[in-house]
Parts: structure tokens; sequence; C-alpha cells
């Protein structure tokens, strides 16, 4: 897919998603991504890193990725920069999980 190839070199350029599609808000095919949920989270002494799925919707169909990203900072006299880790794409798998209800 061209965009998810082209998107996995931007983020390198990036540390937070929030930060790119602010960057992009003008751009249509970028405002057509979605924040799906949180994989997975690695706690460090000044900040924590999440590991996000997105989901962008192209021709009528949704694709799904990864994103490594700063979540959050724990010093208000920090930046996203100042973390030293740019954002990585990686590819996700969607599981479709049957579950149940109390009737």
């Amino acid at each position: 897919m061209e965009f998810i190839e082209k998107l996995k070199e931007e983020v390198k350029n990036y540390y937070r998603m929030d930060d790119l599609l602010d960057e992009h808000y003008k751009e249509e095919i970028y405002k057509d991504i979605d924040f799906i949920e949180t994989l997975n989270t690695d706690e460090h002494r000044w900040y924590i890193l999440e590991e996000n799925v997105y989901k962008v919707k192209i021709n009528d169909e949704d694709y799904y990725f990864g994103i490594v990203e700063v979540g959050s900072l724990k010093s208000e006299s920090m930046c996203a920069s100042d973390t030293g880790v740019t954002m990585e794409l990686f590819e996700v798998e969607k599981i479709v999980k049957e579950t149940f209800r109390r009737k």
C-alpha cells in the first residue's frame, strides 16, 4: 500500500501521532486516520512509550497499522523531543474475537 509505505518514512520525523496529524491537517487522507487502541506500554523514568493501533480508510477499505510513540511525559519541563525516541510504524493483524453476554 503506497500510503502506508509513505507513512512509514514520515513517522520517523515525529515523536507523537498527534503532532504528525496536526502538521498534515489539510491533507484529506490524514483526516481519515483514527486511533483504535493501545496494545502495550513501556514505562521509562521520564516518559512512557505506547504501542498504539490506528486505522486509515483508503478507497473504502480499512487498513490498520501500529505506531510506537511517546505516550506521556512525567516531567512538566520536558517535551517529547527530549526523549530522543521517534515514532516507528509496524504491521498489525486484526483479530476478531467471539464474546458472550448475559441475556
